[in-house]
């Protein structure tokens, strides 16, 4: 009984170990990516609300509005002109 206790033991031991070193080697990959911060956000909301004389909310009035602009135009003008009509595309080969 007291080996199979032991041989419990020293399994859980280095299960723990290896995910302790692999949470390490994971950490240290993240580190040397440099961060890319998020876009801002491309939609604005409002809520507008009306009362009566008597202080109750009559109605509200939510409203969302919402950008389009996927790409700045200086963005736009480093992009390659997309192909014409006439062109065909390039066939893959079958090698990587």
């Amino acid at each position: 009984m007291r080996t199979l206790l032991l041989v419990a033991c020293v399994s859980i031991v280095v299960v723990v170990g290896y995910l302790a070193v692999f949470f390490i080697l994971q950490h240290s990959r993240e580190m040397q990516t440099p961060y890319v911060p998020p876009p801002p956000p491309n939609f604005s909301g409002a809520t507008i609300s009306y009362q009566d004389e008597k202080g109750r909310i009559v109605e509200r009035e939510k409203r969302f509005e919402v950008s389009t602009e996927l790409a700045s135009p200086e963005l736009l003008k480093k992009l390659p002109a997309p192909p014409s009509e006439g062109t065909t595309p390039v066939a893959k080969s079958g090698a990587p």
